[in-house]
């Protein structure tokens, strides 16, 4: 083997290496620009959800607007059924 081969190893070793960390870093910013694009409802569910009341600015926004409403929901029957029963 002469030592000019041992160098063209080395440099193909390189380029693969390169090429790899690229197609990594493209598929990385595909992936990445599709899910922060992705809405987290469609304008007509939003719409119909912000109309209940419920933040829909994103997922935990949507979870913790839920659970409050919710428990009021939940505080408004217990009233009624209080009503019901004086």
């Amino acid at each position: 083997m002469t030592p000019f081969s041992a160098d063209r190893r080395g440099f193909f070793s390189l380029i693969g290496i390169l090429l790899a960390l690229a197609l990594a870093c493209a598929m990385y910013f595909f992936i990445l620009k599709m899910y922060v694009q992705k809405p987290v409802v469609d304008r007509a569910t939003a719409g119909s959800i912000k109309e209940s009341g419920i933040d829909t600015s994103g997922y935990s926004a949507i979870l913790n607007s839920t659970k409050s409403r919710l428990r009021d929901i939940e505080k408004q029957q217990d009233s009624q059924y209080k009503d019901l029963g004086q």
